[in-house]
């Protein structure tokens, strides 16, 4: 068995320094095989403190073991995990196999950190040591738009229908009713949870531009007249028409129908999250 040796990639293997690309590349691969057959073939000075790979929360690697970026299983946590010198702590890299389980099903005494996926809720957790936090999946009341239909809302989510449920978790809940609505920010001019709008609008004359129409009526007549008689000769003036007595009618005209109030729109299922 070969002790063990340095690996440095910007040299030769062996000791010819002419040697092929595949004739490195096999002594490479045979100097890695070598140095890992035996972990104690490892010097002191380049000893891994990592003896076995697995352990749980209570026998993580302690004393000399316990260096920076050791890593391992932990069978506990169902989840690999590394040491992380710089803040002294277990930090966790992934879990090869989440455990399951609904609300009324979760597991209990389990060390803080423990992870699993939640059925009911559709989301990924973990307990915190006193409760459990969702680390994916979606928080408790986040909405998101589903262009799906409504017979196909994926588990953990309900339609916003302003309907009240009980909730997995206890109590019960109610999602806005976003059925047939526009969505806007809430702001200086919006409340959160302020409805109003009208999907059609009369106007009332309140909201009419304002404007006039004018009608011109002569009070007195203007045109003179030239009275003749004839065969007599007679002094006679000038008359003037009388007034007119002329009448008109004004007509109104219009439906007084609503109108179209809303932008070119699509429509998708707003879903609430358990």
């Amino acid at each position: 068995m070969m002790a063990f040796s340095q690996i440095d990639a910007t040299k030769p293997a062996g000791t010819d320094k002419k040697k092929f690309g595949d004739d490195v590349i096999r002594e490479f691969k045979q100097q890695v095989i070598d140095n890992l057959k035996e972990i104690t073939n490892y010097p002191a000075s380049a000893k891994p403190a990592l003896k076995t790979a697995v352990w749980t929360t209570a026998t993580r690697p302690t004393g000399a073991e316990l260096v920076d970026r050791v890593t391992g299983y932990n069978t506990d946590l169902s989840a690999y995990e590394y040491y992380d010198s710089a803040s002294a702590t277990w930090k966790t890299l992934y879990s090869n196999i989440l455990p399951a389980w609904n609300v009324a099903g979760r597991p209990t005494g389990k060390p803080a950190g423990y992870t699993g996926y939640n059925v009911e809720l559709n989301v990924i957790e973990r307990w915190n040591g006193t409760a459990w936090i969702r680390i994916a999946g979606g928080r408790r009341g986040d909405i998101k738009m589903w262009s799906g239909s409504v017979s196909d809302i994926e588990v953990g989510w309900v339609l916003c229908d302003g309907k009240t449920r009980n909730h997995p978790e206890g109590g019960t809940f109610t999602p806005p009713d976003l059925r047939d609505r526009f969505i806007a920010g809430a702001g200086g001019s919006y409340a959160v949870g302020a409805t109003g709008g009208e999907a059609f609008h009369t106007l009332t004359v309140a909201e009419m531009p304002n404007h006039s129409h004018t009608v011109t009526i002569a009070t007195s007549g203007t045109s003179g007249v030239d009275p003749w008689v004839s065969f007599k000769r007679a002094n006679l003036s000038d008359g003037l028409l009388p007034p007119p007595t002329s009448a008109f009618n004004i007509y109104s005209t219009g439906g007084n129908q609503p109108h179209e109030n809303r932008p070119p729109y699509y429509a998708l299922c707003f879903l609430y999250k358990l």
